[in-house]
């Protein structure tokens, strides 16, 4: 059996937890009812100087990834929609972080 939407993302966090680290002071994932099929969610939530960042995943097959430029204010919404049917959390998570890490990188110019 596939590990429920919560499960992949604790799992990318598990491996992923220390390159955030480096990245931002502060490095959170919240899991609330990772069973549950319509309110499980995980929530990675970093925060540094200039950028701070938050991606929710439901099982219900949602994601809402942003991203907070502290200098300029922008709000930077990465992804707020359902699920398809292809979407890999690993790879969506993958591609989140490399957003984040371009956002850091024309802050820090």
């Amino acid at each position: 059996m596939t590990d429920s939407i919560v499960q992949q993302v604790q799992d990318w966090f598990a491996e992923n937890e220390r390159t955030l680290s480096e990245m931002f002071p502060k490095v959170r994932c919240h899991i609330m009812e990772e069973t549950d099929p319509v309110r499980g969610k995980a929530t990675i939530q970093v925060d540094g100087k200039i950028l701070g960042g938050s991606i929710t995943f439901w099982n219900k097959r949602d994601v809402e990834a942003m991203a907070l430029d502290k200098v300029s204010g922008q709000n930077h919404l990465f992804d707020d929609r359902v699920l398809g049917a292809d979407d890999d959390v690993t790879t969506l998570l993958q591609g989140y972080l490399e957003r984040l890490t371009g956002l850091l990188k024309a802050d820090s110019r």
